[in-house]
């Protein structure tokens, strides 16, 4: 296709993701291209994905939280604690220096 640019290879991983189809991000990225990994919180820290360089932060998870009125567990999206910030910019820069890039205001 014309004027289709073809040099990022987009990776997702997730924990329901089935086990052959996570371990292709740690295969060599093919040449030429740049390797783009869309995570959930199981890279923060389950996981080390060498030559990372740069992390994109959206500044929110989802927890498991109880409501009481209905009885049942649900996932909320909240703002992430600093800690856990910090341990997704910590996932940057391992091999060489990188950066953390965070899409929120403060």
């Amino acid at each position: 296709m014309k004027g289709k640019d073809n040099s990022v290879f987009c990776l997702p991983c997730h924990a329901s993701l089935p086990l052959v189809e996570q371990m292709k991000i740690f295969e060599p990225t093919p040449y030429n291209k740049r390797k783009v990994i869309v995570s959930t919180n199981l890279a923060e820290t389950s996981i080390t994905i060498e030559g990372v360089v740069f992390v994109v932060d959206s500044c929110f998870t989802k927890i498991k939280m109880y409501d009481a009125l209905t009885g049942k567990e649900n996932l909320a999206v909240v703002a992430a604690s600093k800690s856990n910030m910090e341990q997704r910019a910590g996932r940057a820069g391992r091999v060489k220096p990188g950066k953390c890039f965070r899409l929120c205001t403060r």
